[in-house]
């Protein structure tokens, strides 16, 4: 089995209990498996301590961070 996974910055906005909207910058990891000579995502995860490290809002929506693949046998 063929995986692969990237590590980004997700940036949005969000309003929570009708407040105004806030930018957030998430600290994002999708893994992504190979199955019938397709990519699909089967693992996504996002948190906000993307501020705790200092990151601050960028222009894009995603900021990749890294990105690998794995070559196994299933």
């Amino acid at each position: 089995m063929t995986s692969a996974y990237a590590v980004g910055l997700e940036h949005t906005t969000a309003s929570v209990n009708s407040a105004e909207p806030t930018i957030h910058v998430l600290r994002v990891t999708t893994i992504f498996r190979r199955e019938d000579g397709e990519w699909k995502a089967v693992h996504h995860h996002g948190d906000d301590s993307a501020a705790e490290f200092g990151i601050s809002t960028g222009r894009g929506l995603i900021t990749p961070l890294f990105l690998g693949m794995v070559d196994g046998e299933e």
